[in-house]
């Protein structure tokens, strides 16, 4: 049995990765470990799908950034683990040791239908082509 290409079958996935992002991490058990590694394939390409949606017109090829980029998913038996993955250690300076505070890196999620100037600017040149035939 395949995964299906529509972002909108996997509800269920959204579901269970929210409920995780505010425990802060779970586990997610399941009937069966088959049934677990079914789920987990559906997961990641619930992921990948929502990677492809917000990618620049410019790179479709590239995914572009989405709020489940640190869901790390790993199998216990018949259960999948979820964590996020983000900072474990502590940075400090090389010359006294002190501890640096490290800045949290805001991901910019980008609508598709969002203003680009420089797709906007393709564009224009596109139709300055398309003029000239």
């Amino acid at each position: 049995m395949g995964v299906s290409q529509n972002p909108n079958t996997y509800s269920d996935v959204e579901q269970v990765f929210q409920a995780a992002r505010a425990a802060g991490g779970a586990k997610y058990e399941l009937p069966s470990r088959g049934d677990a590694v079914y789920w987990r394939t559906r997961a990641y390409t619930y992921r990948k799908l929502l990677g492809k949606l917000s990618a620049s017109p410019l790179t479709p090829d590239i995914p572009g950034p989405t709020k489940w980029d640190d869901v790390k998913l790993t199998l216990e038996d018949k259960s999948v683990v979820i964590r996020f993955q983000g900072l474990t250690g502590k940075l400090h300076a090389l010359d006294n040791d002190k501890p640096i505070n490290v800045p949290e890196v805001q991901k910019k999620l980008i609508p598709l239908d969002a203003d680009d100037p420089l797709l906007e600017a393709a564009q224009s040149l596109l139709g300055e082509i398309d003029d000239e035939d």
